[in-house]
């Protein structure tokens, strides 16, 4: 599946970083169920050895060219620490690159950890040696005061998923908190069902509006760093601003649709939609127009015919 999405985001100019997860258990101290047994490594040498393989597959498939040049990178996940005991986590400060990790995305997670280690799953990492500046903390959406602290000081990034926390009723976490205290936030997705990174960023300060009762949590300028270089922090990509040295990638947005008009300047990002995408751009080249992919069509057609195979097969 990773080969088959990087040769996928390669051919339509979509620079990516493959987290490559590991899975060792289904819950604390307990095995893979039949369902999850087909995404596990067995043991976390068996994760170490497909991992550096991975990179080594990948290395000669898509070989590293001049930053910018290149569009498929590899990254590493701890899954969560229900899915990798705590003794197989220094492990990760071994690899090199960035490092992800569900954390603390329900109370029944941080009761579990507590129960099995007597600390929260941010004070297990911590312990492990992964909280650092390269890692991506994502939801981090029930933390203690001591939490926030330990990620804030590690410079640790947080990748908030708004529209996954609220659609699976995880809750909102706590992200004007963690930026205060000096952790880069970051916007993603952990489902499929919005495809909207827009959505996303308007839902962070959404969401701090709703927990706290207070507008204007997030800056338009804040939001907008969260978007792009906070995204860009987070997988280790050269992009996030047009500056010398980093790849040439950046979408534009329609300032005319009924959605858009009439705001001023970086308002913007509080206004549109992926809908209001009408330019992307990787690599200094135009890959969608209007939402017409320059080589593969359009991008609707794309999907219809996916799905259309994927019901044959079904």
């Amino acid at each position: 599946m990773e080969r088959a999405l990087a040769r996928a985001a390669a051919s339509a100019g979509i620079r990516i970083r493959l987290l490559d997860t590991c899975y060792l258990t289904g819950a604390i101290d307990s095995e893979l169920s039949a369902e999850q047994a087909r995404f596990g490594d067995g043991t976390i040498d068996g994760y170490m050895d497909r991992h550096v393989g991975l990179i080594d597959t990948f290395a000669a498939e898509f070989p590293v060219k001049a930053p910018g040049e290149s569009f498929v990178y590899v990254g590493a996940a701890i899954h969560s620490i229900r899915a990798v005991p705590a003794a197989n986590l220094p492990r990760f400060t071994e690899l090199s690159g960035p490092v992800h990790v569900h954390l603390s995305e329900q109370p029944a997670e941080n009761d579990a950890s507590q129960a099995a280690y007597g600390a929260s799953p941010t004070e297990v990492l911590a312990r492990s040696g992964v909280v650092d500046d390269r890692l991506s903390a994502v939801h981090a959406t029930h933390l203690s005061e001591e939490d926030i602290a330990l990620l804030g000081g590690s410079r640790s990034t947080i990748v908030m998923c708004p529209c996954t926390e609220a659609d699976l009723a995880d809750g909102i976490g706590p992200a004007r908190e963690l930026a205060d205290a000096g952790a880069v936030i970051s916007l993603g997705s952990d489902q499929h069902v919005v495809l909207d990174a827009l959505r996303e960023t308007q839902g962070l300060e959404a969401g701090e509006r709703l927990r706290s009762g207070q507008r204007g949590r997030f800056s338009p300028a804040e939001l907008i760093t969260a978007l792009t270089e906070g995204g860009a922090r987070s997988l280790d990509l050269p992009v996030g601003a047009l500056e010398v040295g980093k790849a040439c990638d950046f979408v534009a947005l329609r300032t005319d649709s009924m959605r858009t008009m009439g705001s001023l300047d970086e308002q913007i990002i509080l206004t549109a939609s992926a809908s209001d995408v009408h330019l992307t751009v990787s690599g200094g080249q135009v890959r969608v127009r209007d939402g017409v992919h320059t080589e593969l069509g359009e991008i609707a057609e794309l999907y219809s015919r996916a799905f259309a195979v994927l019901e044959m097969e079904g």
